[in-house]
């Protein structure tokens, strides 16, 4: 069975599903993180005047922006990765 297993892998059809689901995990991470853009890192609102943000409010958007920052450029690089493995499975037998 384990043998199967790595043969299944190993495969044309095998990596080619692998990629697939790969794509279809990285397509879903920038649909819900976006693509990664340089936006305001401070947290301030746009439209306020001298409002000043409480500590705790900065750094709860400091962490949702690091928090977005790396899901989204972890959802492009498993894209990368699914297209790569399609593309290797066209050249194994």
């Amino acid at each position: 069975m384990e043998s199967e297993t790595i043969a299944f892998f190993t495969s044309q059809k095998g990596l080619s599903s692998i990629g697939l689901g790969l794509d279809i995990v990285g397509a879903l991470l920038i649909w819900k993180f976006g693509i990664p853009s340089i936006t305001d890192r401070e947290g301030g609102d746009v439209l306020a005047i001298q409002t000043s943000d409480t500590k705790d409010r900065q750094e709860k958007h400091q962490s949702r922006v690091f928090l977005y920052d790396v899901a989204s450029k972890s959802g492009i690089w498993v894209l990368i990765l699914g297209f790569s493995l399609q593309l290797m499975a066209n050249w194994v037998s």
